[in-house]
């Protein structure tokens, strides 16, 4: 019996009790899931099959929560609009016409003085505060001594006459580009820009000096002169042409008409203009 015991435990058809998953049982299968393999020596083994339980469903997927749009950006405000105390100052357009012009630490005459411009210099900037000039370096020079560009000089017109050659110049400084040449006795409208200089009627400036107030040459012909030094008289209004006679210191002498530089005697015969001198108040004696 003892031999019977030990082939009937190393016999390959017997089993051994295989122990039950830790899942909890679904009691609604248990009959199912329980299996009578057979029956051993002794009736009162009974071998049964482990329970067997299916892989549980997988989980249900939740449903995914979209993401919330991003924050919309709040509207812009419109720009505000400068307040006046806000608005930079305009620039305005100068020139330095002047040899020296003091460069000053602060917008006052206390001020240090750090430099000085260069005369002809052209630039652009704002008049802060008022009778000064701010620079862009944060340094300042007085409004009085510069040229404001985009504004002619105050004054009404008033008639001058040329004393000797003189060249109009495009900006009141000896070194400033010359515009045109006027001869003795021209006749032109100019108004004061400085003790030194005057505005010329259609652009540009001329030493003040170079003008008097009074017509050197008759405005009207025939007019009565005087000879202010012994002169030639030629055939034509030129040095080309040939001398024809002599006219002495102190003689007066009538004249037809002005022909640029030269004065027009009649009967071919002409003096340079400067050599004669029409005095107004002899003019109207004579007559």
């Amino acid at each position: 019996m003892a031999k019977k015991n030990q082939k009937s435990k190393s016999h390959p058809e017997n089993l051994e009790f295989i122990q039950p998953p830790k899942a909890p049982m679904n009691p609604q299968n248990w009959l199912r899931n329980v299996l009578i393999f057979g029956l051993g020596a002794s009736a009162s083994v009974i071998f049964v099959r482990p329970f067997l339980q299916k892989d549980p469903p997988p989980p249900k997927q939740l449903a995914e929560i979209p993401e919330p749009p991003p924050p919309k950006a709040p509207p812009k405000a419109p720009p505000k609009e400068p307040l006046a105390c806000e608005s930079k100052p305009e620039k305005i357009p100068f020139l330095n016409y002047q040899e020296k012009v003091k460069v000053r630490r602060g917008p006052s005459e206390s001020f240090e003085v750090v430099g000085s411009l260069t005369q002809g210099l052209k630039f652009s900037a704002p008049e802060d505060p008022p009778g000064w000039i701010r620079l862009d370096y944060g340094r300042y020079v007085q409004k009085k001594d510069l040229l404001r560009l985009d504004e002619p000089p105050e004054g009404e017109f008033r008639p001058l006459w040329v004393k000797k050659g003189v060249q109009i110049l495009e900006y009141p400084f000896a070194k400033a580009r010359p515009i045109k040449a006027l001869h003795e006795g021209t006749k032109i409208f100019t108004r004061p820009f400085d003790d030194q200089w005057v505005a010329v009627s259609g652009g540009g400036y001329a030493p003040r000096a170079q003008f008097t107030s009074h017509p050197l040459y008759p405005e009207a012909f025939p007019a009565r002169m005087k000879v202010v030094q012994r002169v030639n008289i030629r055939s034509g209004p030129s040095l080309k042409h040939p001398v024809v006679g002599v006219y002495f210191k102190d003689r007066f002498v009538q004249v037809q008409n002005l022909s640029g530089r030269w004065f027009d005697l009649g009967n071919q015969q002409y003096v340079a203009a400067k050599f004669l001198k029409w005095d107004p108040q002899t003019q109207r004696a004579s007559r």
